[in-house]
C-alpha cells in the first residue's frame, strides 16, 4: 500500500511539473516572465478585492443613511390618535383620481357622498350638519338618562322631567284631549261647536290677550322683544303680521292652483275638531256635529285668508325702527279703529315692564294692522264673535295638537304629508327635544358642556383666534383699497374684537344655572301642565329683557350648535362648544387642520367685523345709520373695483343640475351680485387663516406631518381641510328650494371659487396658468 501512495504522489508531482512546462514551451515564456505574470495577477484579483469591500462599504453606508432618513422621518411624522384620526377622514372624503388643479372640490371631496348616503331620514348631509345631529344625539343619550342631580331645584332635573314628561306616551294616550279641554278650553270660555260658548259674554280683548300671552299663540299679529335698531342697547316691542296655519305659505290660502292643500288642511282642521268633539263626552247630533263643524272650518278658514291676503300684498318696512313705524299704543289703538286695545293687550303680556299707553312698539306693516281691523268691523254684527272666536279656537287647537295622544298627532302628521309631500318622521324625540333646547337652553346647554367638552378646547383654540388678529393686522397693512384712514380705523376695530369661544362661563356653575329656573316649577307627570308653566316662565323673561335691556353675558346660540356668527352690535365674534369638535377642531390635532377648518371659518367671520357688512357697525358695537360709515369714500370707491372682480367672476355661472318640480333637469344660474359680498369673505378668510397658519409656525415651529402615504405636505392638508368644511350630500328637491333664487352657493362652488383666487394655493398644488383652478384673472381683495 506504500507502494500504491508514493506512484500518486509521484505521479501528481509530474503533473504538475508537466503542466507548467507546457505553459512555458506554449507562450515561449521563461521563469522571469512567469513570476511577472503571477505577480499581475495577484495584483489584479486584488484590485477585485478591494473594489468588492468598497462596494460593500458603500452599500452599507447608503443603507444606513436611509435607515438615518427614515428615522428622521418617523420622528417628525404625527402618529397619536388624533393624527391618524384626523388622517383618516380626510383620505375617506378624497378622490384620488381627480386632478386637484382641475377641480379641488371633487379632489377634496369626490368620496364624501358614497360614505354619507341620503335616506328617508337624512335628505341632507355636510360636516357641519352632520356634527350638529351628533351633538344631538349625545344629549338624547344625557336626557334619556336619571339625573345625577336629583334635587327639586336643580335645573338638570327640570330640563330632564320636560323632555321625559314630552316622551311619556303612556299617560298621554290615556288623557287623549282633556289637557286641552281642560286647561285650555274651560279658560277660554267653552267653544261654539261643543254649545259651551257664549257669543253674548265673548269679548275680543280678553280672549285676544290670554291666546297670546297665556297660550303662547300668535293669532292676528306676533309680538316679540327685538333690538331697537336706533339704541342697540334697548330692547323694543315688534309686532308683525301672523295668525295662519304651521304649514300653509301665505299664498296657499289664494292661489287657484292650490286648491288641494286648501282641502287637505280643511280635512285636519276636521279631524282635529272631530276628536276634541269625541273626547269631551258631550253627545251631540250627527247633523248638529256636522253643521257646526263646518261653520267652524269656515270661520277660521276665512279669517286666515284675510290674514294671507293682506299680509302678502301690503307693503313691509325695511325698517320698522323709523319716526313713522315706530307709534305709541295708545296712537296705535286709535288708528287700527279701537278695534283692538293695543294697551290692554300689551300691559297684559309685559305686565312688569313699566308698559303704558305711550310706549312706542316698532310696526312692520302698518298698513296690514289697519287692514286687520277694517276686516274685523266688516263681519257682520250678528257672525263677528263667532267668527273670531273660531278663528282663535282654531289658532290654540293646531298649536297644542302635537302635545296630545296619538290620534292628534297622527292628525297632524296627516296634513304635513298632505301638504308639503314628506312622508318621512325623525321620531317624536326630535320634537320633544327641540322644544326643551327651546325653552330651557342654559340647562341643555349646562347638560352638553359637562359631559361632552374639553376645557383643553376652549383653553387652545386662542392659539387660532389670537394669530389671525394679528395675522389680519398684517394683511389689511398690505390691503391696497383700503386707505390709510379707514385702515388705521379698522385695524383698531379689529383689536377690540372679543370672541365667545365655547359657553358663558355661568353654564358651568351649577348654582348659576339652577338660579336662572329658580321659579319655574316642573311636573315629571304632567307635560301639559309644564307647558303652560314654561308660558309663563317666558314671560317673565321677555318682561326682563324689555325691562333691563341688554345682556352682554347672553348667549344666542345653543352651546351644541355647529355654526358661527358675527355680532355687530357686540363687536364679537361667536363659536360655541357644538363647533369646537373633530373633525374641525380639538385641542390635539395638528393645526394645520385646524386652521384650514375652524380658522378658515373664523377668518370668514372676523373679516365681516370691517367689511362692506361692519362699515356702519362703530368698533364699540353702535350702529351708525344705514347712511353712516367709518369707511371714507375713497375706500368705497376703491372696493367698488374689488367687488365688480368678484361679481364678474361669478357671472355666468351655475349649479346643479337640479330636477325642477315639473321634471325638467336644469342647471341653476347664481346671482352674481347678491353673494358676492359672501364670497369675498370666504375666499379672504382662507386667505387670512392660511396667513395666521404660517405666523403660528414663525412662533412657534415646524410642525410634524400626517402620515397619509400621498406625498401630502401639511400645506396641502391645509387647503383640502378647508374644502372639506364644505363637502355635502342634499337631496334635490332641498337642492332645488336653495338654488331657485340664486343666493345659494353650493359646497364646491364656495371651494372652486375661493381657492382658484388664492396664488398659494396655486402653488402649493403646481397648478399652471391654464388650469382650471388658477384663472389668469384674480380679484385683489384683502
Amino acid at each position: 500500500m506504500a507502494d500504491v501512495g508514493k506512484i500518486e504522489d509521484n505521479f501528481k508531482e509530474y503533473n504538475d511539473a508537466s503542466i507548467i512546462t507546457q505553459v512555458m514551451r506554449r507562450f515561449a515564456l521563461g521563469l522571469r516572465e512567469l513570476v511577472l505574470v503571477a505577480v499581475v495577477v495577484g495584483i489584479v484579483l486584488l484590485c477585485v478585492v478591494f473594489v468588492v469591500m468598497f462596494a460593500v462599504t458603500k452599500s452599507d453606508e447608503v443603507a444606513a443613511r436611509v435607515e438615518a432618513q427614515r428615522g428622521r422621518q418617523f420622528d417628525n411624522t404625527c402618529f397619536t390618535k388624533a393624527c391618524l384620526d384626523a388622517t383618516s377622514y380626510t383620505l375617506d372624503n378624497m378622490n384620488f383620481s381627480v386632478n386637484p388643479c382641475d377641480n379641488f372640490y371633487e379632489y377634496a371631496c369626490g368620496n364624501y357622498r358614497l360614505k354619507r348616503p341620503l335616506d328617508a331620514v337624512n335628505k341632507d348631509h355636510s360636516p357641519l350638519r352632520d356634527l350638529f345631529y351628533k351633538n344631538q344625539q349625545k344629549l338624547r343619550t344625557l336626557l334619556e338618562a336619571p339625573a345625577k342631580r336629583n334635587t327639586e331645584w336643580a335645573s338638570e332635573r327640570k330640563l330632564k322631567h320636560v323632555f321625559q314628561s314630552c316622551m311619556d306616551d303612556f299617560t298621554l294616550e290615556q288623557l287623549k284631549g282633556t289637557p286641552f279641554l281642560e286647561q285650555i278650553l274651560k279658560p277660554l270660555g267653552g267653544w261654539y261647536v261643543l254649545g259651551t260658548w257664549e257669543a253674548s259674554t265673548w269679548n275680543l280683548n280678553g280672549i285676544l290677550k290670554k291666546v297670546q300671552s297665556d297660550f303662547w299663540v300668535d293669532a292676528l299679529w306676533a309680538p316679540r322683544v327685538g333690538q331697537d335698531w336706533n339704541e342697540p342697547k334697548k330692547r323694543s316691542i315688534e309686532i308683525y303680521p301672523a295668525g295662519t296655519g304651521r304649514y300653509m305659505r301665505w299664498y296657499y290660502y289664494t292661489d287657484p292652483s292650490a286648491v288641494k292643500i286648501q282641502n287637505d288642511y280643511k280635512t285636519f282642521m276636521r279631524r282635529v275638531a272631530s276628536l276634541i268633539i269625541r273626547d269631551s263626552n258631550i253627545t251631540l247630533s250627527a247633523q248638529t256635529q256636522q253643521e257646526r263643524v263646518q261653520q267652524f272650518i269656515t270661520d277660521a278658514f276665512s279669517v286666515e285668508t284675510h290674514i294671507a291676503r293682506i299680509a302678502s300684498g301690503t307693503q313691509w318696512t325695511s325698517n320698522p325702527y323709523t319716526d313713522t313705524n315706530k307709534i305709541s299704543l295708545d296712537d296705535l289703538t286709535t288708528r287700527t279703529r279701537n278695534v283692538i286695545d293695543w294697551k290692554q293687550q300689551m300691559t297684559y303680556l309685559f305686565n312688569d315692564a313699566g308698559v303704558s299707553g305711550s310706549t312706542e312698539v316698532a310696526v312692520y306693516n302698518f298698513n296690514y294692522l289697519t287692514h286687520i281691523a277694517d276686516v274685523i268691523n266688516n263681519i257682520s254684527a250678528a257672525d263677528r264673535a263667532r267668527t273670531l272666536h273660531n278663528y282663535l279656537m282654531w289658532r290654540v287647537m293646531e298649536m297644542y295638537v302635537q302635545d296630545l295622544s296619538t290620534e292628534y298627532v297622527h292628525a297632524n302628521r296627516e296634513v304635513y304629508v298632505d301638504i308639503t309631500g314628506y312622508r318621512e318622521f325623525q321620531g317624536k324625540w326630535r320634537y320633544c327635544f327641540y322644544y326643551s333646547n327651546g325653552r330651557l337652553p342654559d340647562a341643555m346647554a349646562a347638560l352638553f358642556v359637562a359631559d361632552h367638552f374639553a376645557d383643553q378646547n376652549k383653553a387652545k383654540v386662542i392659539d387660532i383666534t389670537s394669530t389671525t388678529k394679528q395675522a389680519l393686522g398684517d394683511l389689511l397693512q398690505a390691503t391696497p383699497w383700503l386707505d390709510d384712514k379707514t385702515r388705521a380705523y379698522a385695524e383698531s376695530k379689529v383689536k377690540a374684537t372679543t370672541f365667545k369661544l365655547g359657553y358663558p362661563d355661568y353654564i358651568v356653575n351649577q348654582d348659576s344655572v339652577d338660579s336662572i329656573y329658580n321659579q319655574l316649577q316642573i311636573n315629571g307627570s304632567d307635560w301639559f301642565g309644564n307647558i303652560l308653566r314654561i308660558n309663563q316662565f317666558h314671560k317673565t323673561r321677555w318682561n326682563k329683557e324689555l325691562r333691563e335691556g341688554e345682556d352682554r353675558k347672553r348667549w344666542y346660540f345653543r352651546a351644541f350648535d355647529t355654526n358661527m356668527a358675527v355680532w355687530w352690535y357686540w363687536n364679537q365674534v361667536v363659536a360655541p362648544a357644538g363647533l369646537l369638535q373633530f373633525p374641525f377642531y380639538d385641542y390635539h390635532m395638528p393645526h394645520f387642520y385646524t386652521f384650514g377648518s375652524f380658522g378658515s371659518l373664523l377668518g370668514h367671520y372676523v373679516l365681516h367685523i370691517v367689511d362692506e357688512w361692519g362699515r356702519t357697525w362703530d368698533k364699540d358695537g353702535e350702529y351708525m345709520g344705514a347712511n353712516t360709515e367709518w369707511w371714507t369714500n375713497a375706500t368705497m370707491t376703491s372696493y367698488g373695483d374689488v367687488k365688480q372682480c368678484m361679481i364678474d367672476a361669478l357671472t355666468n355661472k351655475t349649479q346643479g343640475p337640479v330636477v325642477r318640480p315639473d321634471g325638467k333637469k336644469v342647471d341653476m344660474p347664481i346671482n352674481a351680485a347678491g353673494v358676492a359680498t359672501e364670497t369675498i369673505a370666504i375666499t379672504s378668510g382662507v386667505h387670512l387663516s392660511y396667513k395666521a397658519y404660517q405666523l403660528w409656525l414663525s412662533q412657534k415651529g415646524m410642525e410634524k406631518t400626517a402620515p397619509n402615504g400621498k406625498n401630502l405636505s401639511n400645506e396641502k392638508l391645509f387647503f383640502i381641510s378647508f374644502a372639506q368644511m364644505y363637502c355635502y350630500n342634499t337631496d334635490n328637491e332641498l337642492m332645488y328650494r336653495r338654488l331657485r333664487f340664486g343666493y345659494y352657493l353650493l359646497g364646491d362652488t364656495r371651494v372652486n371659487t375661493a381657492l382658484g383666487q388664492l396664488k398659494e394655493f396655486s402653488q402649493t398644488f403646481g397648478c399652471g396658468p391654464t388650469s382650471n383652478m388658477n384663472p389668469p384673472n384674480k380679484c385683489t381683495l384683502y
